[in-house]
C-alpha cells in the first residue's frame, strides 16, 4: 500500500510538473501586423486634438455632437489640449466621448518593438437586445473597423476609417472635459466674452482741431484679457486707408474700450452712414489647471 501511495505521489509530481511546462512554453499570442504602409506616421500623423473625445464627456452635455464620417482614412495622432492621449481598450457606453455611438479600440496597444499591429475599431450602438439582430456583432461591439495602432515611445498614432455615418465618432483619452464655450478650473470661466449691450457709435466731437467719431465697448475695463477689433465701415463696407489701401482696423488691448477714427480718413465718403463693427478675441495661457 505505501509503495502503491509513493508511486502515486510521483506521478503526480511528475503530471503537475509537465502541465507547468506546458505554461511556461505555450507561445504567447501576438497581434497581427499592420497591413498598411506605417513608414514615418509618428513623424507625420495627423493631429487630432479634441478634449470631447474623452470617455468622460457625455452627449448630454453638448448639442455639437462629433462624428467621424467625413474623416480621411489615415494616420492620426489624439491630443486632449496639446497633451496626448490613447484610444480606450475596453468597452465605452452610449452618449460618451462628445456623440452618441462611441468607437474604442479592440486589441492589444503594441509596444515600441511590435511596430505597428492590426486592431479593430468597435462600434458599440446600445444595450437593447434587437441591436444585435439590427447590426449583428456581440454586445458593446455590433460593428467593426480595420484601424492599426502603433507606439511611438511616449504616444500612439492610429491609422483610421471614417465611420459609417452619424453621431459615430472615436474615443480618445479619459480626462475632465468642459463643455463647449466654457475654460478654466471647474469649467467656469466663458471661453469668449459676452457682451451685455452693444458698442456704442457717439455723436462725432472737434477735438483739438480734429473732427473724431468714437466707438465705446461697454464691457469690463479691468479684464485684460479681453481684446476688441474694431473695423470701421460706411454703408456697410470697411473704410479704406487711402495711404495703406487696407481697412482700417483699430485693436484694443490692456483694457481700453474706446476706438477712435479721424474724420479725414472718410475722405471720398461725404454723405454715407458710418458704422463699425467688432470682434472680440479673448488671451489665454495654457497650464496644468489653465
Amino acid at each position: 500500500m505505501e509503495r502503491l501511495r509513493g508511486t502515486c505521489e510521483k506521478s503526480l509530481i511528475v503530471l503537475l510538473f509537465s502541465l507547468v511546462c506546458v505554461l511556461i512554453t505555450a507561445p504567447i499570442a501576438s497581434a497581427a501586423p499592420c497591413p498598411f504602409p506605417s513608414q514615418n506616421v509618428c513623424k507625420n500623423a495627423r493631429i487630432l486634438d479634441e478634449p470631447h473625445r474623452s470617455t468622460k464627456f457625455t452627449a448630454s452635455n453638448t448639442s455639437r455632437l462629433l462624428c467621424d464620417s467625413g474623416m480621411p482614412d489615415g494616420w492620426y495622432r489624439f491630443k486632449s489640449n496639446g497633451i496626448d492621449v490613447a484610444m480606450p481598450t475596453t468597452c465605452i457606453e452610449t452618449d460618451h466621448c462628445g456623440t452618441i455611438t462611441p468607437i474604442w479600440f479592440k486589441g492589444i496597444l503594441p509596444s515600441t518593438q511590435q511596430g505597428a499591429v492590426e486592431g479593430k475599431g468597435c462600434i458599440n450602438r446600445g444595450k437593447e437586445d434587437y441591436l444585435l439582430f439590427a447590426y449583428g456583432g456581440t454586445k458593446c461591439c455590433h460593428e467593426e473597423l480595420q484601424i492599426c495602432a502603433k507606439n511611438c515611445n511616449g504616444y500612439y498614432v492610429y491609422r483610421l476609417t471614417r465611420s459609417p455615418g452619424c453621431s459615430i465618432s472615436y474615443c480618445a483619452g479619459d480626462q475632465t472635459a468642459c463643455a463647449y464655450g466654457k475654460i478654466g478650473q471647474n469649467c467656469a470661466f466663458d471661453l469668449y466674452p459676452k457682451m451685455t449691450s452693444q458698442p456704442v457709435l457717439e455723436t462725432p466731437k472737434c477735438e483739438n482741431g480734429n473732427l473724431q467719431f468714437r466707438c465705446l465697448i461697454p464691457f469690463d475695463s479691468q479684464d485684460n484679457k479681453a481684446n476688441f477689433n474694431v473695423t470701421w465701415m460706411v454703408d456697410g463696407k470697411p473704410i479704406i486707408d487711402f495711404r495703406t489701401h487696407q481697412p482700417i482696423i483699430q485693436t484694443l488691448t490692456n483694457g481700453q474700450r474706446i476706438a477712435t477714427l479721424n474724420a479725414y480718413k472718410l475722405a471720398r465718403n461725404m454723405g454715407k452712414s458710418v458704422n463699425k463693427r467688432v470682434i472680440i478675441k479673448i488671451s489665454i495661457v495654457h497650464a496644468n489647471n489653465f
